[in-house]
Order: C-alpha cells, then sequence, then structure tokens
C-alpha cells in the first residue's frame, strides 16, 4: 500500500513510500483511508516543533482521516464492515479528564497517522460520522471542530452570549459554524477583505479586518455597547493575550487553542487577567465522548464543514505548501483514491 512517511524535520522529509497492509488485531480495525485533513499540528510535527524525537522516524504523519471499514477483528463489537469512521487525535481520550496516559497516544505522530491507503486502530480510536458528510468533509473534524466545540462548550456558548474568534483558520471556521449552532451572536476578524461576504454568509453578525482597522479593540467593544465579549478562542498564542482580555467582559472566558503567531516572548498579562477575574484554560482537542455529542448535534443540523482545496494522494507536497501559505478559506484535504 501507499503511504506517506515522515523520514527527517526537513523540506524534503516527507517521502511517498511503500509499505505492506498491516494485520488486524483482535480488538482492532482496518479502516481504507479516502481521505484527509491537515491541521497546524501536522506542519509543527513535519517540522520538528511538537517535540517528536529523530529516533521516532520514519513515522506517517496526519492525524485527521475519514474512512470505511474493511476488516475487523475477532473481539471488535463497535463497527463492523462498511461502516463510515473518523480518528481521534487522542486515541485513548474516552472520557472524563485528560490525563498523561490518554494524552500520550497521539495519531500522527509520535504514532503512525492516518496519511496512508490502510490504517489499523484500536476499535475505540473510531467514531461513526453522518451519513449526510462526505469522507473529504468527515476528515476536517477531529481536531479543527472538535477543539472549537470543547471550547465553545467549556465557556457556555448561547443564545445572547457573544463569541469573538480569530482569523480564518481551521478552528476558527467551525467555531463560527459552531456557536451559530448554539445560538450566539459572533464577532470574527480577518486580514482578507474578500473573505468578508462569506463570512457572513455563514453566518457571522460582526466581520472585523484586523489589518485595517485603526482600533480593532475599541471596534469589537463597540460591537458589544463596551461591555466585551463573553468568550474568545484564541488561536494566535500568548502574544494575543493581551488584546483578548482587554475586549473581555469582566468574568469571561478564554479558550487558548493555538499559537499561530509562534512561541516567542508575550507581554505580561497579570493584571488585566486578575482585574477581568477571566478564566483561561488550554484546549487540546477533546474526548470521545464529546466527539460523538458534536457529531450527533452536526447530524441534526444538517452542518457541512467548509472544505477549502482537495489534492491527491500524489499531490501531497503541494498540499502542505498550499496549508501552511494560510491562503486557502477552508480546510485542505488529500484524497487517498
Amino acid at each position: 500500500m501507499k503511504a506517506v512517511e515522515l523520514h527527517s524535520f526537513t523540506k524534503d522529509g516527507l517521502v511517498l513510500a511503500e509499505r505492506a497492509e498491516p494485520a488486524v488485531g483482535p480488538h482492532e480495525v482496518k479502516v481504507r483511508v479516502r481521505a484527509v485533513s491537515l491541521n497546524y499540528r501536522d506542519h509543527m510535527v513535519t517540522s520538528g516543533m511538537y517535540g517528536i524525537p529523530a529516533e521516532a522516524l520514519p513515522l506517517v504523519p496526519v492525524s485527521d482521516g475519514a474512512g470505511e471499514v474493511v476488516a475487523v477483528g475477532a473481539a471488535v463489537t463497535r463497527f463492523k464492515v462498511g461502516d463510515r469512521v473518523t480518528s481521534m487525535m487522542t486515541r485513548d481520550f474516552i472520557s472524563g479528564e485528560l490525563t498523561p496516559e490518554r494524552q500520550a497516544a497521539q495519531n500522527g505522530g509520535p504514532l503512525d497517522g492516518m496519511l496512508q491507503e490502510y490504517a489499523v486502530l484500536p476499535e475505540h480510536a473510531l467514531v461513526a460520522f453522518p451519513s449526510h458528510l462526505s469522507y473529504e468533509e468527515a476528515a476536517t473534524l477531529p481536531i479543527a471542530a472538535l477543539t472549537a466545540w470543547n471550547a465553545l462548550t467549556e465557556g457556555g456558548a448561547a443564545p445572547g452570549r457573544t463569541v469573538l474568534l480569530q482569523g480564518t483558520g481551521g478552528v476558527s471556521l467551525a467555531a463560527l459554524q459552531l456557536a451559530k449552532l448554539f445560538g450566539a451572536r459572533v464577532i470574527i476578524t480577518t486580514s482578507k477583505e474578500e473573505r468578508r461576504a462569506r463570512l457572513l454568509e455563514l453566518g457571522a453578525d460582526v466581520v472585523l479586518n484586523y489589518k485595517t482597522s485603526p482600533d480593532l479593540a475599541g471596534e469589537i467593544l463597540a460591537a458589544t455597547d463596551g461591555r466585551g465579549v463573553d468568550m474568545v478562542i484564541e488561536v494566535t498564542g500568548l502574544s494575543g493575550m493581551q488584546t483578548s482580555l482587554s475586549v473581555l467582559r469582566l468574568g469571561g472566558y478564554i479558550g487558548f487553542v493555538g499559537l499561530l503567531a509562534g512561541m516567542g516572548d508575550a507581554p505580561d498579562f497579570t493584571l488585566p487577567l486578575l482585574f477581568k477575574n477571566a478564566r483561561i484554560r488550554g484546549v487540546l482537542t477533546g474526548s470521545r465522548d464529546m466527539y460523538e455529542d458534536m457529531l450527533r448535534a452536526i447530524g441534526q443540523h444538517q452542518l457541512k464543514p467548509i472544505v477549502g482545496e482537495v489534492f491527491a494522494l500524489a499531490d501531497f507536497q503541494r498540499a502542505f505548501e498550499r496549508y501552511q501559505s494560510s491562503a486557502v478559506f477552508g480546510k485542505v484535504v488529500i484524497r487517498l483514491d
């Protein structure tokens, strides 16, 4: 079978290789992978930023994928041949709190991921997805959408509450769609004016251009009549925390989900955090229970994730380049036909 392997943390470290099809153990499921989607985590893994040692290479990257069950182990009870399923990034995070043991078993590094024609996973590490979704759409959900769902539910997204979203990356677009399911009001920022109309079509109540705005914080506060937003889904990293805290209402919530602006020195925001009586919580995807709750909501409302561009397996390098360019509105997907 064909698989993309990561051999080094360099520009040419990804290689299309041939592997033997994996065998299925008693509690395992073999999936014919039909599509995968790219996330910032995959960039971190392939560039060496994720902390995976070189001794762990080669490995199959990309945590998020969807496909069809083609074989099941003798003791499998959750799935049958023909079921359509997606992976999860944290394979063993079923419910409850995230423990070090549950966090360690991660798809796409250090464990082999989904950028291969066949993947064998424990039955507990797979979830069936709604019938109205294509493989490409379902492949976008395990990290971006689940992270957004986790942050929104923890923050109490509901009618009458205002959510601030930053940019138009995978988590922010998923959070926009899901926040509207909860009935929340959404303010979203972008640096690309041509995306304004699309964001409004998706349900955004206020769209602000952070590149051209002379006073972004002032505009956000004005959009809330000076009260501030109820929650921020923080994707930029610590460098953006001062701005996020400045537009947060007293007692508001910040779901810290990403570090797109990098991991450099951050300003001291101790006093704003204290005086706002704010809650800040790191969000690393979510449990299988959360994922299944989200998928039920997606199925009930017939929600369709935003797929930006789709590439063939042979063009996987181009897919990674397009993802890293930030030029694609919606998720970058690779099909494995």
